[in-house]
């Protein structure tokens, strides 16, 4: 790999410690600034080594960490790092950083930041992708992805045969303030979904699918420099790295995403028909949504979070028992608000379920479920006094033997 010439930075470790003198600073100019603003402990530095043929970019750093101050991308304790640190990646060595360097509740820096301290914290990760050699770049989440698209010389160029449905977007060489006369590209781009999207995808998505394809081409670009672990988003392999407690925590943060936003975000800005029927217009930074799906006033306030295709019989078989264990295990129902308060199996069986028990059904509560499910299992009611304070493990150990859905198109068991 040929040396960059002209590169801003030349010691990673040294040019963040110069960042973390001049964004505070560019807090107090923008007189914004706050005492949380002012201190540099929260700004994180970027990991890994500019030599890299890789890079993973994010969008910015949360509080999810053990590690508040003074911290770094590489962090195990964040679900979403870990879950890229399992795959194209090598410890120590791959370049890891975010787009936005400080730690905040929600990641909405490139919003609402003052244009000042934005443009800072730009500058900062331009000086990065400009001395980075990764001719291959990996951009999670559809922000940052669009903040790209706006600000960035690109060219678009959709795969076929295998990997058809990726689309490279092609970093123009002249794109660069270092650029190079003999070259036209500097690098290719991979728009990947947010890690904390696929912690909420079910086994073999769409959006899963998608993200498989997208690491396993990244690895080939770099002549497999990088390890690639087949499977790891189709079959939740990451689920071997991660605790059960920081998927709990990214799940249930996305939860909230969805309540905010009262409709299922893109996985990425390439997303074209992946859940929720979402589009992107001429590959820019505008999302168009397909209303042409009913309404949550008709459909219920939980129909947002089923994903768009249905569970195959095969998926179900695969789904029901750990599902079913979860609902047995499970003490209080009481915090089950929206569906990514229940059990992650639990949750992943509901997905797919819209076209199949749910169909044409509105629900807006788990009581909602309980009555369907109970009518579907022809359970007229609870009889115990045990059963009736744990109805969801009554309807478990109820549904014992197949079943149709209401349109009597579907033959498998609901949850036994």
């Amino acid at each position: 790999m040929e040396e960059l010439s002209n590169c801003p930075i030349s010691n990673l470790h040294d040019a963040f410690e110069t960042f973390k003198t001049s964004e505070p600073r560019s807090w107090i100019e923008s007189g914004t600034s706050t005492t949380r603003h002012e201190s540099p402990e929260l700004l994180v530095r970027p990991s890994g080594n500019l030599k890299s043929p890789i890079a993973h970019r994010l969008n910015q750093p949360s509080f999810t960490t053990k590690y508040l101050e003074n911290g770094e991308t590489a962090d195990r304790t964040n679900g979403c790092i870990a879950m890229v640190m399992g795959n194209a990646y090598q410890p120590g060595e791959t370049l890891l950083f975010d787009h936005i360097h400080r730690r905040e509740a929600r990641s909405e820096a490139i919003e609402k930041y003052p244009s000042n301290v934005l443009q800072c914290h730009e500058d900062f990760t331009s000086a990065i992708a400009q001395s980075m050699q990764a001719k291959v770049e990996i951009v999670y989440g559809q922000k940052v992805q669009s903040r790209l698209l706006q600000t960035q010389a690109i060219q678009i160029l959709p795969l076929w045969g295998k990997f058809e449905g990726l689309i490279l977007f092609l970093a123009l060489e002249k794109g660069y303030s270092n650029q190079d006369s003999r070259f036209q590209l500097r690098r290719i781009m991979l728009m990947a979904s947010h890690p904390q999207h696929i912690f909420y995808c079910a086994r073999n998505s769409d959006t899963t699918l998608h993200q498989e394809k997208i690491m396993e081409a990244a690895t080939l670009m770099t002549n497999n420099a990088v390890p690639w672990v087949d499977g790891y988003f189709t079959q939740k392999k990451w689920l071997r790295i991660i605790p059960g407690i920081l998927e709990k925590q990214e799940i249930k943060a996305f939860g909230e995403v969805l309540r905010r936003a009262q409709k299922m975000p893109p996985a990425n800005i390439s997303e074209r028909s992946y859940g929720g029927g979402h589009t992107v217009k001429d590959y820019g930074a505008e999302v168009i949504h397909n209303d042409s799906s009913p309404s949550l006033s008709e459909a219920g306030s939980w129909a947002l979070y089923f994903q768009h295709k249905s569970h195959s019989n095969e998926a179900l078989r695969e789904y029901i028992p750990p599902a079913k264990e979860a609902l047995s295990d499970w003490k209080s129902f009481d915090v089950w608000v929206v569906p990514t308060d229940l059990p992650s199996a639990v949750l992943e069986w509901f997905q797919g379920q819209k076209h199949i028990i749910f169909a044409n059904q509105p629900i807006s509560n788990f009581e909602d479920v309980s009555d369907i499910l109970m009518k579907l299992l022809g359970i007229q009611e609870i009889l115990s006094v045990e059963e009736s304070s744990n109805w969801p493990v009554a309807i478990a150990n109820g549904a014992s033997q197949p079943t149709s859905h209401p349109g009597g198109q579907f033959t498998d068991p609901v949850l036994t």
